[in-house]
């Protein structure tokens, strides 16, 4: 994304929800889930165009916080590494079904006082409906081996009388933590 690009979408933003400031804007999906191959390439270009451009927005005071919003560890940690980012948002990697190591990252983010956004937190869905047919996970269908470890983290809870929904939400989470983004109804 351009730097243009990042202020047209900013500018029609404060148009459709009748306000002149935001607490947070990403740059979201620079990473290698979205883009593959051109990741490096687009990230890159991230970096040169579209973070001054939210820097400027945020020096004018438009916005309090800015950062990135991937599905990759290694695609926020580059973005720690690469700017002053005040958060990252990381999408579907800190779940009851996958926790993808983050040891480096928590540690980094809570050095820097940046403040880690968890997002996803259902993969998709499955974790909020259970083993069904129809249940997503990382947006396409569940594959088996899912299904079958959510059921059997399903029975577990149950069998201690927790919905199994629950835990991802009032389970403790690192420092660096700052919120937990649920997402939203499959």
């Amino acid at each position: 994304m351009r730097s243009v690009d990042v202020r047209r979408s900013v500018g029609q933003s404060t148009q459709r929800m009748l306000t002149d400031k935001f607490d947070i804007l990403f740059i979201h999906d620079c990473g290698r889930y979205t883009h593959g191959d051109r990741q490096p390439e687009i990230f890159a270009q991230a970096l040169r165009s579209a973070y001054p451009a939210l820097e400027m927005l945020h020096d004018q005071g438009v916005v309090t916080a800015i950062g990135f919003g991937v599905n990759e560890a290694d695609a926020c940690s580059a973005a720690l590494k690469n700017t002053d980012a005040d958060c990252l948002l990381l999408v579907g990697r800190y779940t009851l079904l996958e926790q993808e190591p983050l040891d480096d990252l928590l540690l980094a983010c809570a050095e820097r006082g940046v403040g880690l956004v968890l997002g996803s937190v259902y993969n998709s869905g499955i974790p909020a409906i259970g083993p069904i047919d129809c249940a997503k996970f990382n947006y396409t269908r569940a594959p088996e081996a899912v299904k079958s470890r959510t059921g059997a983290i399903e029975q577990t809870c149950s069998q201690h009388g927790c919905r199994w929904q629950r835990p991802r939400c009032s389970s403790p989470t690192p420092p660096a933590v700052a919120s937990v983004c649920l997402g939203h109804p499959p």
